[in-house]
């Protein structure tokens, strides 16, 4: 129903934003498992904004910024573990 997955949107994103919020707020040695979690809440996110658009919860306007935020925090995410976890971006090599 309409207001249940929307409502479990609305959860997942502020769980989110705790998550983020967290993380920021710890030494660096403790960051990485919550980043992760971040991580895959952020993919459960993708999905549940995905289904409610395809059951016409929502309009494709809001579904389509929704979903490119979503994007773009998770990219955030996996540059953030990826520091976090001593990667580095390797230059090409000319």
């Amino acid at each position: 129903d309409r207001f249940g997955l929307w409502s479990e949107v609305e959860t997942t994103c502020i769980y989110a934003l705790r998550l983020a919020v967290r993380a920021a707020l710890l030494p660096k040695n403790r960051k990485l498992p919550h980043v992760e979690e971040l991580q895959t809440t952020i993919e459960v996110l993708k999905h549940l904004v995905r289904e409610a658009e395809e059951l016409h919860l929502i309009d494709i306007g809001p579904y389509m910024r929704l979903a490119q935020k979503s994007v773009e925090i998770s990219k955030e995410a996996t540059n953030w573990r990826s520091y976090l976890e001593g990667k580095t971006r390797k230059e090409p090599q000319l």
